[in-house]
């Protein structure tokens, strides 16, 4: 990618390179001179986002001129970024217009319209955890999870620029950091979510996932042990695929938590 600076700059560091201006005879003069550039887009509304490589070599200054020696002969000098340790990556988020307008650092499930988001490449992902589990069972006697089925269900105003993620993974997110997953199923194969596409009425497309063991392990955990779920997209690479799904507040897409039980009663 090329970008054209303005003509008066190109004169300016030309006419001081003629003329052995004492800011371009060595690289640290040269960067007080030169505090750098900002690229931006012009409109507020624009999805662009661009990747540029950590290398020294990926991002080069080249200014261009010509000598005249009868005819125009075509010169370049060339200032390749040497430091990059000098370079400040700034990345300035507005929400505003996006559906990540609604994002906060911790919701309640039971709060209306709540979304969980996922973004890749930013790397927003969302982590969540059902802390009123043990309570539930509580006054359950001799309750015992037979199985628990997790249903995420996108929200279909966020198909309209992001295709639905083919793939969708589960992993643990333990209290320190550590990531473990990505979650399998009984037969020891990495659970994708199981994608289920509602062509006819698009409002019940769902992922799905087994999540018995996690459950049992939580109705046993503490403080320390205890784990909680992260969604990311699998396959993504580099591409910007962005997911938003409904909590259980949200009344038309519905992400819930069903658990199979049985209960023994000794009268």
């Amino acid at each position: 990618m090329r970008i054209v600076l303005a003509q008066a700059f190109g004169e300016s560091l030309f006419d001081m390179l003629r003329k052995k201006n004492i800011s371009t005879t060595d690289v640290s003069s040269f960067q007080s001179w030169l505090k750098g550039f900002a690229v931006r887009t012009l409109s507020a509304n624009s999805n662009l986002m661009l990747e540029v490589p950590k290398t020294d070599s990926a991002i080069v200054l080249r200014l261009y001129y010509h000598n005249d020696v009868g005819r125009p002969d075509k010169q370049e000098v060339s200032f390749p970024l040497s430091a990059s340790v000098y370079g400040y990556y700034a990345m300035h988020i507005n929400r505003t217009t996006a559906v990540l307008s609604g994002l906060q650092k911790k919701t309640i499930a039971t709060a209306p319209r709540q979304q969980l988001f996922h973004q890749t490449m930013t790397e927003l992902n969302t982590r969540f955890s059902f802390p009123a589990l043990k309570e539930m069972l509580k006054n359950m006697a001799g309750a015992q999870i037979i199985n628990a089925t997790l249903q995420l269900k996108p929200i279909q105003s966020n198909l309209v620029q992001h295709a639905l993620p083919a793939t969708l993974n589960l992993y643990y997110y333990h209290t320190d950091g550590y990531l473990e997953g990505p979650l399998k199923d009984a037969n020891d194969a990495t659970q994708t979510g199981s994608l289920q596409l509602d062509v006819l009425y698009e409002k019940n497309s769902q992922y799905s996932f087994d999540i018995t063991a996690y459950i049992k392990q939580e109705l046993l955990s503490n403080s320390f042990t205890t784990k909680r779920l992260m969604i990311k997209a699998g396959g993504a690479g580099d591409a910007l695929q962005q997911l938003s799904m409904g909590m259980p507040g949200n009344t038309q897409y519905t992400s819930r938590l069903i658990l199979t039980y049985v209960s023994y009663n000794n009268n």
